[in-house]
């Protein structure tokens, strides 16, 4: 015992020294990577998409970050990034002509341009419908589901809401569930979406694609309240070049079989 108090007393000026470089360097310390929150939709699983999600991990983690996923409610996601709530949020963009005209954009954020994800907008019916896109007015004789959108609508707004024919749901699980039990006709929806609504739901063949309008991709929004906007600016332009400087066998990985990733 006195030998091993010996020893620690001859040891305490290395271990002070020792004490004092991780206080005054913590980047030299063991520390975990900072985490970054992710706004997402409490309806949508990311991993329905695994070589999307995969490849975003993989790029945050080449970063030095960890991504932490903060589910809410759709129409919220923007605004909470756009309010320094959450540090990232996704938005999308559409690749063809709607009828809708956004009253809002996204504001006090910076957006990658690399996409997280390109998937088609596509129709569902139920498998024994009846219902075609057989002519140009078909949209106006069934009655539709789709998501409610802070690009359309006001998000102080919380219940269902009906224009014309459609109706508007908080979020596409919530049409997926009404198209199920036959009142309505048609959800319009992203795939990501849909299959986030199967798995949820436990479909198997109910529920069949009938028709595709066009293609979306969703980007990274970094919010300037969160970031600062200098900084969201670097942190997008990082993200950009780690995304498009990513191995082959890191792609290669992410285009494996689902693995749990969350």
């Amino acid at each position: 015992m006195d030998e091993l108090v010996i020893a620690m007393f001859k040891l305490q000026p290395l271990i002070l020294f020792t004490l004092y470089c991780i206080a005054i360097f913590p980047k030299y310390s063991y520390a975990t990577k900072p985490t970054l929150s992710l706004a997402v939709t409490e309806s949508i699983d990311l991993t329905v998409d695994f070589t999307a999600y995969c490849l975003f991990k993989t790029t945050f983690n080449n970063m030095g970050f960890i991504i932490k996923q903060v589910k809410m409610p759709s129409i919220r996601t923007l605004t909470e990034a756009q309010n320094g709530t959450v540090a990232i949020a996704l938005t999308g963009k559409t690749h063809f002509k709607t009828d809708s005209k956004s009253k809002t954009i996204p504001q006090d954020m910076t957006i990658t341009s690399t996409a997280y994800n390109t998937m088609n907008i596509s129709v569902f019916s139920l498998k024994n419908s009846k219902v075609e896109m057989n002519n140009d007015d078909w949209h106006t004789r069934h009655i539709i589901g789709v998501e409610r959108s802070s690009y359309t609508h006001n998000t102080s707004q919380h219940h269902v809401t009906k224009v014309n024919n459609y109706y508007f749901y908080l979020d596409a699980l919530s049409a997926f569930k009404a198209l199920v039990k036959n009142r309505i006709d048609i959800v319009i929806s992203p795939e990501l979406d849909f299959n986030s609504a199967k798995l949820n739901l436990k479909l198997t063949d109910e529920v069949k694609r009938i028709g595709i309008l066009g293609t979306a991709s969703l980007y990274l929004g970094f919010s300037h309240k969160y970031f600062g906007e200098k900084e969201a600016k670097n942190l997008v332009k990082q993200y950009d070049i780690q995304r498009k400087n990513l191995t082959y066998n890191e792609i290669k990985q992410c285009n494996k079989s689902k693995v749990d990733m969350k």
